[in-house]
Protein backbone atom coordinates (compact mmCIF):
# COMPACT_ATOMS: atom_id res chain seq x y z
CA UNK A 1 0.00 0.00 0.00
CA UNK A 2 1.34 3.38 -0.83
CA UNK A 3 0.51 6.23 1.56
CA UNK A 4 1.22 10.07 0.35
CA UNK A 5 1.79 12.48 3.27
CA UNK A 6 0.03 15.91 3.62
CA UNK A 7 2.83 18.00 1.23
CA UNK A 8 4.87 15.14 -0.69
CA UNK A 9 1.83 15.73 -3.68
CA UNK A 10 3.68 18.25 -4.75
CA UNK A 11 7.41 16.76 -4.76
CA UNK A 12 6.12 14.25 -6.41
CA UNK A 13 4.94 15.98 -9.21
CA UNK A 14 7.76 17.89 -9.82
CA UNK A 15 9.94 15.35 -9.54
CA UNK A 16 7.75 13.61 -12.44
CA UNK A 17 7.67 16.70 -14.68
CA UNK A 18 11.34 17.13 -14.25
CA UNK A 19 12.64 13.24 -15.08
CA UNK A 20 9.50 14.00 -18.13
CA UNK A 21 12.23 16.43 -19.17
CA UNK A 22 11.19 20.15 -17.77
CA UNK A 23 13.95 22.25 -16.78
CA UNK A 24 11.85 24.61 -14.45
CA UNK A 25 8.66 24.85 -13.12
CA UNK A 26 6.12 27.49 -11.62
CA UNK A 27 4.20 25.73 -9.32
CA UNK A 28 0.96 26.87 -6.57
CA UNK A 29 1.43 25.56 -2.80
CA UNK A 30 -2.26 25.61 -2.45
CA UNK A 31 -5.41 25.84 -4.90
CA UNK A 32 -5.29 29.33 -6.83
CA UNK A 33 -7.79 31.60 -8.01
CA UNK A 34 -9.09 31.51 -11.45
CA UNK A 35 -9.08 35.11 -12.00
CA UNK A 36 -6.30 36.12 -9.88
CA UNK A 37 -3.71 33.36 -11.37
CA UNK A 38 -4.60 34.31 -14.96
CA UNK A 39 -3.47 38.20 -14.09
CA UNK A 40 -0.72 36.54 -12.74
CA UNK A 41 0.10 34.56 -15.15
CA UNK A 42 -0.12 37.10 -18.19
CA UNK A 43 1.99 39.67 -16.22
CA UNK A 44 4.62 37.01 -15.33
CA UNK A 45 4.76 35.85 -19.29
CA UNK A 46 5.35 39.51 -20.81
CA UNK A 47 8.01 39.98 -18.40
CA UNK A 48 9.75 36.75 -18.98
CA UNK A 49 9.80 36.90 -22.52
CA UNK A 50 11.09 40.48 -22.42
CA UNK A 51 14.08 40.37 -19.90
CA UNK A 52 14.77 36.22 -19.91
CA UNK A 53 14.35 36.51 -15.70
CA UNK A 54 12.14 34.07 -14.66
CA UNK A 55 12.38 35.06 -10.84
CA UNK A 56 12.28 38.88 -11.18
CA UNK A 57 9.23 38.07 -13.71
CA UNK A 58 7.41 36.33 -11.03
CA UNK A 59 8.51 38.97 -8.32
CA UNK A 60 7.33 41.47 -10.43
CA UNK A 61 3.85 39.84 -11.47
CA UNK A 62 2.99 38.99 -7.26
CA UNK A 63 3.96 42.28 -6.40
CA UNK A 64 1.76 43.98 -9.52
CA UNK A 65 -0.87 41.53 -8.21
CA UNK A 66 -0.64 42.22 -4.20
CA UNK A 67 -1.48 45.68 -5.32
CA UNK A 68 -4.43 45.05 -6.55
CA UNK A 69 -5.38 42.08 -4.29
CA UNK A 70 -2.97 42.20 -1.00
CA UNK A 71 -4.54 39.27 0.68
CA UNK A 72 -1.72 36.85 0.49
CA UNK A 73 -4.40 33.95 -0.93
CA UNK A 74 -4.09 35.75 -4.28
CA UNK A 75 -0.66 35.65 -4.81
CA UNK A 76 1.38 34.09 -2.62
CA UNK A 77 1.10 30.72 -3.77
CA UNK A 78 3.94 30.60 -6.54
CA UNK A 79 6.69 29.02 -6.51
CA UNK A 80 9.63 28.65 -8.95
CA UNK A 81 11.87 25.64 -9.09
CA UNK A 82 14.55 24.04 -11.29
CA UNK A 83 17.07 25.65 -13.59
CA UNK A 84 16.02 29.41 -13.95
CA UNK A 85 18.78 30.60 -16.47
CA UNK A 86 21.95 29.84 -17.13
CA UNK A 87 23.36 27.19 -14.97
CA UNK A 88 21.65 28.71 -11.92
CA UNK A 89 19.09 26.62 -9.89
CA UNK A 90 16.38 27.11 -7.42
CA UNK A 91 14.11 24.89 -5.14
Amino acid sequence: MNFVSAGDELLGLQRGLFCAGASSLLLSLWDVHDESTSALMQVFYKSYIQTGDMAGALQSAMKQLRRQTPHPYFWAPFVLVGKLSGNRAVS
